[in-house]
């Protein structure tokens, strides 16, 4: 789920509850948006985002993540 705040992005990612380990996953920005920093709400870490989007894990089934997105 996705949501605009305020001039920041919100995304809210749920993993399913697959228990094969650790699922790399990747976040494609909208065609023609860029952004510089991406939190990760709740966990006090930041990702850096490249050009076209960002990468994260979830290690575990049914993790959950909420990434604000700032330009």
């Amino acid at each position: 789920m996705e949501r605009l705040h305020e001039g920041k992005r919100y995304l809210f990612a749920v993993r399913n509850k697959d228990p094969l380990g650790s699922l790399e996953v990747r976040f494609d920005f909208p065609k023609g948006e860029r952004y510089s920093k991406v939190k990760v709400r709740f966990e006090g870490r930041t990702i850096e985002p490249a050009k076209a989007g960002f990468e994260d894990a979830f290690d575990r089934p049914q993790a959950a993540r909420v990434y604000e997105i700032e330009r």
